[in-house]
């Protein structure tokens, strides 16, 4: 028995060609769930909330993160937390959610404030009066330095610009070679294999810097609890627990979380700026209320609570456009779905950009709407409905952290600077998150005397 109905071979095309595009476009008339038969096997397409909690929450022991979503990161990248299931995962996880928790990440937003503040300073500085400047690479910039000096204690030698463009260049290879089981062995024709390569090599050397610049007290024993995640991960390789690793884990932690941490605030910042730049009274009542709280003083971690608006505008920019735009499950046992047996091999596909854009789910779902997270609406819109950072076993490590990191660079951005993008009608890409298709330029101009 088959979930749902089969696409034409079109729009199985047009599904390999862009599954974001797809899915939250002519993919919605298929219904909630549809299969999409593609080279090596069919994939079920979900945009149902309830079947969603049931392939992540009450079956979730029957399936697994998919090979097609992590093959070509481990392939390139190594055994990492995004690159592995099973046992390693498991290890990895448990090391690492600690250094995740809210209250370890109110002892990070000091720092984080403090490294926005001055990137964007420096960023006004360099910009006068209109300067046009790509949006993406200046907030990547910024929140490469963010990440890596909370997680990772890097102070300000390191080359963040090359690293966020090597970051970049490293997610595009990922994303290309996924997109078709040839494209790994013809990787090799376009350079593209031995540019992974050279970032590998760069990394390594940015995670032995990491490790020699640790304090001379740092603790070198796998049982004892460690006081920074960089210790935690330089302990794994005396860690008589821990599963199998190479030597290199630290390096390979250090690409996975800046390739999922810099990507998704960096095009999350950049779409709520879009947003924000296409409705001027929203971004005149964020201002207001930024205003309010902050007065003259730059958006700071003891602020971020009384953002209520603020938050709204986010919510609804991540509802637009979520920056991991699916979640994709292989089973791995049978089980049962909506009456269906579903045998192992079998992959769904979670599409959030298609929940998060159904009209079956959401009124109006194309257009930007912040009162529909106001908190008196909360309770209306559901755990399933809404999942911009995942849900289940494989939930964003990261979410406690990104939100206000991002809200910190917002309402910081809105306080120091006007600006126009130079698309006015930006279309998006699925690539290794929802990108801009365009190049998203931006002129700047520093607003006038607005921080003391």
């Amino acid at each position: 028995m088959i979930l749902g109905p089969t696409c034409s071979i079109a729009d199985r095309i047009a599904f390999l060609n862009d599954t974001a595009v797809f899915t939250t476009g002519s993919g919605l008339q298929y219904g909630d769930v549809y299969r999409i038969p593609v080279p090596g096997g069919d994939v079920h397409v979900v945009t149902d909330p309830d079947l969603a909690e049931d392939i992540l929450i009450r079956h979730g022991d029957c399936f697994e993160k998919s090979r097609i979503y992590w093959r070509e990161l481990y392939r390139i990248v190594g055994p990492a937390l995004g690159s592995v299931e099973g046992e390693r995962w498991d290890y990895l996880h448990q090391l690492q959610q600690p250094f995740f928790t809210p209250r370890n990440v109110k002892r990070y937003l000091p720092a984080a404030q403090e490294i926005t503040t001055a990137h964007l300073q420096r960023l006004a500085g360099e910009t006068g009066e209109g300067r046009t400047v790509s949006v993406l690479d200046a907030l990547s910039r910024m929140n490469v330095h963010v990440l890596l000096h909370v997680l990772f204690g890097a102070d300000e030698a390191l080359p963040y610009g090359e690293i966020a463009e090597r970051i970049g260049d490293g997610e595009a290879i990922i994303a290309w070679r996924s997109k078709f089981p040839w494209r790994p062995a013809t990787a090799w024709l376009t350079g593209a294999n031995q540019r992974a390569r050279g970032h590998k090599a760069f990394f390594d050397g940015i995670a032995t810097q990491l490790q020699s610049a640790r304090p001379d007290g740092a603790t070198a024993d796998a049982h004892a609890e460690a006081s920074t995640l960089i210790d935690a991960l330089v302990n794994v390789a005396a860690d008589d627990r821990a599963p199998a690793f190479p030597d290199n884990v630290v390096r390979n932690e250090i690409i996975v979380h800046l390739g999922a941490g810099t990507e998704t605030h960096t095009v999350a910042e950049g779409w709520t700026l879009y947003l924000l730049w296409r409705h001027p009274e929203v971004l005149e009542r964020v201002r207001d209320e930024v205003r309010d709280v902050a007065g003259s003083a730059p958006v700071s971690p003891e602020h971020l609570d009384a953002l209520i608006y603020t938050r709204q505008v986010l919510r609804e920019s991540l509802r637009l456009y979520p920056p991991s735009y699916g979640l994709v499950r292989d089973c791995v046992r049978p089980t049962e779905l909506r009456g269906c047996r579903i045998r192992p091999g079998q992959t769904f596909f979670i599409s959030l950009c298609g929940l998060h854009r159904s009209p079956r789910l959401w009124d109006e779902p194309e257009r930007f709407l912040p009162a529909r997270f106001a908190p008196a609406l909360a309770h209306s819109i559901g755990k399933y409905q809404y999942m911009p950072f995942g849900a289940g076993k494989h939930v964003c490590i990261g979410q406690h952290l990104a939100v206000p990191c991002m809200l910190l660079a917002l309402g910081q951005f809105v306080q120091r600077f006007e600006w126009e993008f130079d698309e006015s009608d930006a279309a998006f890409v699925g690539l290794s998150t929802m990108k801009p298709a365009g190049p998203f330029t931006a002129r700047l101009t520093p607003r006038a005397q607005v921080l003391a």
